[in-house]
């Protein structure tokens, strides 16, 4: 949904760094962008170790060539796809965040960061450089 009220007519393929089975943040964030069907997880990195993280996808459903082993094979291997993700959380521990979500853009990816986002200074100078087409939503 949109603004609580528009239904957008086809939902987003969202990724997930993190999250993974013991995760409680990463139950949260599964259960809010799921409940009214506006993402559809179809990817992620979801543990530090490559094998827990792909059980765990294919636990929720997931084609296991999209449970990467950690952030860059996801964005670089999502990249080469025609239907790569649109969207993606980092649901990982706060000094994570700020080097996964510099990590190469992709095209047109909304990004959702558990708080606090640590970032280095001068942040106005780091974020200039941030291409115009991402979209970070910082939660």
């Amino acid at each position: 949904m949109i603004n609580g009220s528009k239904r957008i007519s086809q939902p987003l393929r969202w990724a997930m760094v993190g999250g993974g089975r013991d995760s409680q943040i990463g139950y949260i964030h599964r259960s809010a962008a799921l409940r009214d069907q506006s993402f559809s997880l179809v990817a992620g990195a979801f543990d530090l170790d490559p094998e827990r993280g792909r059980a765990f996808g294919e636990s929720l459903g997931l084609d296991p060539e999209r449970c990467y082993a950690d952030y860059r094979s996801l964005f670089e291997g999502e990249a080469r796809r025609p239907d790569g993700i649109q969207a993606v959380s980092v649901a990982t521990p706060n000094g994570t965040h700020f080097a996964i979500t510099r990590a190469p853009w992709m095209p047109a990816c909304m990004w959702s960061v558990k708080s606090p986002c640590v970032l280095p200074w001068p942040r106005p100078r780091l974020c200039a450089n941030w291409p115009s087409h991402a979209i970070a939503l910082l939660a």
